[in-house]
């Protein structure tokens, strides 16, 4: 089982950890100067967005397709009490010729198990595109 530990000790401020890592968690509504703090709807986007680009390299590599490029951006809709969407916006780079396949693997990439285990609907948009020099080494 994965751990993260989390610490509050007063104040608004949260320390969350794991493997030593360390994030400051604030209240979204005090992030104005909050470099290097987290709120825990960034912290749930990003988990769901790491999800997905580690479900999408497993997919890729699996079926032998070359994937030149993931960029992920997310983010959660909220309301006051709760957490109403996880979207995620992902561009994907391929070879010519690749895009159906690799659209087919980001479809299989969005029943992983994060993104299953959330109790909210998370929806991804795709866009995938060629890569435009032949001279383009794959990841995958």
């Amino acid at each position: 089982m994965n751990r993260v530990s989390v610490r509050w000790r007063g104040g608004e401020l949260a320390f969350a950890s794991a493997h030593g890592d360390v994030v400051r968690v604030v209240p979204a509504g005090l992030l104005a100067d909050g470099a290097g703090c987290w709120s825990p709807e960034e912290l749930l986007a990003g988990a769901a967005a790491a999800s997905y680009a580690l479900s999408l390299l497993e997919a890729t590599q699996r079926d032998d397709l070359p994937l030149i490029d993931a960029t992920l951006e997310a983010a959660c809709g909220t309301t006051a009490t709760s957490v109403e969407l996880v979207r995620i916006d992902a561009t994907l780079e391929t070879l010519s010729g690749y895009e159906p396949d690799v659209l087919a693997a980001a479809a299989v990439a969005e029943r992983g198990p994060v993104l299953q285990a959330l109790n909210v609907p998370v929806d991804v948009q795709l866009h995938v595109h060629a890569a435009e020099s032949a001279a383009t080494t794959s990841l995958v």
